[in-house]
């Protein structure tokens, strides 16, 4: 490890809590929207969980893999190595659905529930076409 990342993961503990029940690693510092932390490393600003996976799983920043959080971590802000792992965006959906952290768009859904629908408009058209 290089002298810039050291002193990045120094700092990043010294604003951490360790959370005993999910053995989540939660930084004490700024949170997007989204609820994911946010670091400055290398100058860019980037998200701890890329910044752990990049440290302690080897994931080059440059690469189109992603950081992704295990199905077991309920916080998204958590950096925990034993947490994260590197994938790609298909793997990360597939665990938020099983999970149950990341629900169907409503448009989905109004689409499936119309489909479903006796009364859908495109439920008659296929019911009248059947002879």
């Amino acid at each position: 490890m290089g002298y810039h990342t050291t002193s990045a993961i120094e700092r990043l503990w010294k604003q951490t809590i360790q959370e005993s029940a999910t053995k989540c690693w939660l930084p004490q510092i700024f949170v997007n929207k989204l609820g994911y932390a946010c670091i400055y490393y290398h100058g860019i600003n980037m998200l701890v969980h890329r910044f752990s996976a990049h440290v302690f799983h080897g994931l080059d920043l440059k690469s189109d893999l992603q950081a992704n959080h295990k199905r077991e971590c309920p916080n998204r802000h958590c950096w925990n190595p034993d947490h994260i792992y590197v994938g790609n965006q298909k793997e990360n959906m597939q665990d938020a659905v099983i999970a149950g952290t990341h629900p169907k768009p409503p448009w989905i859904r109004k689409h499936n529930e119309q489909i479903i629908s006796s009364s859908s408009p495109i439920r008659k058209d296929l019911g009248n076409n059947q002879k």
